[in-house]
């Protein structure tokens, strides 16, 4: 059991790291530079807000 854990842990770093590797962060930072924080601040609440109206719901269908 331990060892499928450590695969496990494994390939989600792989997959995270090929991941992070594909994105233009230049591109990404020249963006967010020209963007209204404000509305970057308000997608990123909305967005926790929303995964944890998600965590919730799986919560109460699992009790």
């Amino acid at each position: 059991m331990r060892i499928l854990r450590l695969v496990a842990i494994g390939a989600l770093i792989c997959a995270v790291a090929y991941a992070l590797g594909t994105i233009d962060w230049h591109a990404l930072l020249e963006t967010l530079r020209h963007a209204l924080i404000e509305l970057v601040v308000l997608a990123a609440a909305l967005n926790f807000l929303q995964i944890l109206a998600k965590a919730e719901r799986w919560r109460l269908m699992l009790k």
